[in-house]
């Protein structure tokens, strides 16, 4: 039977035992994680007897309770260690208390809902089975990237896995994040404290590229679920004229092809960015982003 509970009342053992079991799960709903992104502000729907779990992200604003989609979790929806069906995630949905006025988040890619009022979007991101012959992997690479490729190879790159996860926070920072100011100060300070403990559960692999021993490109992957997550990167100005972040992706597949996982790019509903992953063979998977309005219209504002 479903309820609905406060992330005071989570059983910490109980419910990340379901996750490293879920059949769709992934590593942001792990309740370290979920504490990191929410501040510990979260609720949740679970089924105990189904080992069926649904985190809710909440805020409140204006009095008003809502919940949203954190920066760092691209899906969340409903879990479970055994096979869902459209009926159970629907049935999960519409058990979001009523006191919840605005619902707008992600679910995962293996939830499908019956109504259709609730999907305000299909998203895309990117994957790539880890499997077969690096030269097979390479035919499939779209031109552009081949040729990319091609001119990474006729430089002097070198792969580093032994530095320090947060001087590729600061690679965006002081390049594309300068940019763009994606995130402010208390987001790098999220993905930081993701990191950490990452790192200490030994599942952070933090890949770099050098140019001349200097630090060109770097990405960090997060292993879990069968995946290797690819949850954030930067380069600078040297990286970009030497296609090291490519170089850097080409040599992560080679080194783990065959190990019966998958490579998460994340993030790639930014069509660039898709455009970009799919350039190595990456094909789409879909996943919704779920709405419900509850709010009066004299508040409708709040969805802003």
């Amino acid at each position: 039977m479903l309820k609905l509970i406060t992330r005071a009342n989570v059983n910490d053992s109980w419910w990340d035992n379901v996750v490293a079991n879920c059949l769709n799960g992934n590593v942001c709903i792990y309740t370290w994680y979920l504490d990191i992104v929410c501040s510990r502000n979260w609720w949740a729907i679970i089924d105990e007897d189904r080992e069926i779990i649904m985190p809710l992200p909440i805020r409140e604003k204006l009095g008003v309770t809502y919940v949203y989609q954190p920066k760092f979790i691209q899906q969340l929806g409903v879990f479970s260690s055994q096979p869902l069906t459209q009926e159970i995630v629907q049935e999960c949905i519409d058990y979001i208390p009523k006191q919840v006025k605005w619902v707008h988040y992600n679910l995962n890619s293996t939830n499908v809902i019956q109504d259709q009022n609730q999907i305000q979007e299909y998203q895309t991101n990117v994957v790539l089975k880890l499997e077969g012959e690096m030269e097979q992997i390479r035919n499939n690479y779209r031109m552009n990237t081949k040729r990319n490729v091609r001119k990474a190879f006729s430089h002097t790159l070198t792969i580093d896995t032994e530095f320090d996860a947060n001087q590729t926070i600061q690679l965006f920072q002081k390049n594309r994040g300068a940019e763009l100011a994606v995130f402010g100060d208390g987001d790098y300070g999220l993905l930081k404290k993701i990191l950490d403990k990452a790192n200490e559960k030994g599942i952070l692999k933090s890949w770099g590229v050098r140019v001349k021993d200097n630090l060109a490109a770097g990405a960090l992957f997060i292993e879990s679920h069968g995946r290797y997550v690819f949850l954030f990167s930067g380069q600078n100005d040297v990286g970009r004229a030497n296609q090291a972040l490519t170089y850097l992706i080409d040599q992560f597949i080679e080194q783990h092809l065959n190990s019966n996982k998958i490579l998460d790019f994340e993030g790639s509903s930014n069509a660039d960015l898709a455009r970009y992953y799919k350039g190595f063979g990456g094909v789409e998977e879909k996943y919704i982003t779920c709405k419900i309005n509850r709010l009066p219209w004299y508040l409708s504002f709040l969805k802003k």
